[in-house]
């Protein structure tokens, strides 16, 4: 098993898992960016569409569905990790200005495969993301965050912001 894996297989939390991508982002594509924060909120899931994380552009937030995350967590939890990785991979991508949905599949499907091998789930799921969860698929591209959403913030997710005095 190579560093990566090994890193993603000991992860502890969220938090663990972010710094796995931003480990694998920078040594694919030698960019980074810290400051960013994670928020969960309860966006629900359905067959006719859901959507797993979002950031909106010029923001520092990924907010990601923290009921699918419990769904997973919860059925298939030797799966949660790569789940994980795959979408705050996807999502930091889209911080770090890569705002097209299909370079920046394209994108986390490259690293993924270049950090873990086309055999590991993480490059499965960055590869064919709906033979993940067949049953369910993804909302349309123009999909908007609900302007009432509940949003509780990660406390330490991500280790390299700086804190500011004002």
């Amino acid at each position: 098993m190579n560093d990566f894996a090994n890193r993603l297989e000991g992860a502890k939390d969220i938090a663990d898992v972010f710094e796995v991508v931003k480990a694998a982002v920078r040594e694919s594509l030698g960019k980074s960016r810290a400051g960013l924060m994670l928020g969960l909120s309860p966006l629900g899931f359905a067959p006719e569409g859901f959507i797993g994380a979002y950031h909106q552009p010029g923001s520092n937030l990924i907010v990601m569905n923290s009921s699918l995350l419990r769904k997973i967590q919860e059925e298939r939890p030797e799966k949660f990790r790569a789940y994980a990785f795959h979408l705050l991979l996807h999502e930091y991508l889209h911080s770090l200005g890569m705002v097209e949905e299909e370079r920046c599949r394209a994108a986390a499907w490259h690293i993924s495969r270049e950090c873990f091998g086309e055999g590991h789930l993480a490059s499965r799921i960055a590869e064919k993301f709906e033979a993940f969860l067949p049953q369910l698929r993804h909302a349309g591209g123009d999909y908007q965050p609900p302007q009432e959403a509940l949003v509780t913030l990660v406390p330490g997710f991500d280790r390299e912001a700086t804190s500011y005095i004002g």
